[in-house]
């Protein structure tokens, strides 16, 4: 659990950083449920800048990591519509917006009529306010470009729940005794290794792919008598070599989703 906190901390703080998006934390949707016992730490991110969306999982494997065995980083990244609420928000504050600013002006050009008769020194006074005034817009403008691009919590939390074919890129970094970075844009797999006299990830494994027959399998055993008789009849034939190929194969599961794949 200190771990999940800690890496949750650290992935929130490099994105808060950044300054170009907005983060949730997923909430109980329904009585009973715990996602934060299962899979603590989840992070969902909306770009302030753009309409996507990321979910992301801080530490994988960290039940592990007492054993020395591999964790990492996990994220998948949506293309979402905006939402409505947040264009008739953004309408809305755009006309307030813009009725303030010519209520300014008037204010400022009736204030340079009344205090035309003064002296050099008045004058400079009335510049260096409206020299301040100008700053105060410009610091509203900005809060309300931050504001207007803030996506709702429940929003953000339901444009992450689609299927993974309409990802726009996904991938995960793997801590071991080489830290390794894989992702996809949607055509190629690739995968970088960090190396730590240049501080840089390098290409190491370009356009990765799965083997077509490979001869080891993958999968957490201790659930088997919920599975279906079909797959336990596969699993059976990968283990005793009655199968196309005719091969026995191996058995591999660390319970770490990054070192299994």
């Amino acid at each position: 659990k200190r771990l999940d906190e800690l890496s949750t901390n650290v992935l929130r703080n490099a994105l808060e950083y950044t300054g170009s998006v907005h983060m949730v934390t997923p909430q109980t949707s329904r009585k009973g449920e715990q996602p934060a016992e299962h899979q603590p730490g989840v992070i969902l991110a909306s770009a302030l800048d753009s309409d996507y969306v990321a979910v992301l999982d801080p530490m994988d494997g960290s039940g592990n990591a007492d054993a020395s065995i591999c964790t990492g980083t996990v994220f998948g990244i949506f293309e979402t519509d905006k939402p409505p609420e947040k264009e008739e928000e953004t309408t809305t504050k755009e006309e307030e917006t813009k009725t303030e600013k010519i209520q300014k002006q008037k204010d400022n050009s009736t204030t340079t009529v009344s205090d035309s008769n003064d002296d050099d020194n008045d004058n400079s006074t009335t510049t260096s306010k409206d020299d301040d005034g100008k700053d105060e817009e410009e610091e509203e403008d900005l809060s309300f470009m931050m504001e207007s691009n803030i996506a709702p919590a429940d929003w953000i939390e339901k444009s992450v729940l689609q299927p993974a074919s309409k990802m726009r890129a996904a991938g995960y970094c793997l801590y071991s005794s080489a830290t390794v970075l894989v992702f996809t844009l949607g055509k190629d797999v690739m995968g970088f290794t960090l190396d730590p006299q240049l501080n840089e990830f390098v290409l190491t494994h370009p356009k990765l792919t799965i083997p077509s027959r490979g001869s080891v399998y993958s999968c957490n055993e201790a659930n088997s008598e919920g599975w279906s008789p079909e797959f336990k009849s596969y699993l059976r034939a990968l283990k005793t070599g009655n199968n196309r190929s005719r091969t026995r194969y191996a058995h591999r599961y660390v319970g770490s989703m990054v070192g299994d794949i």
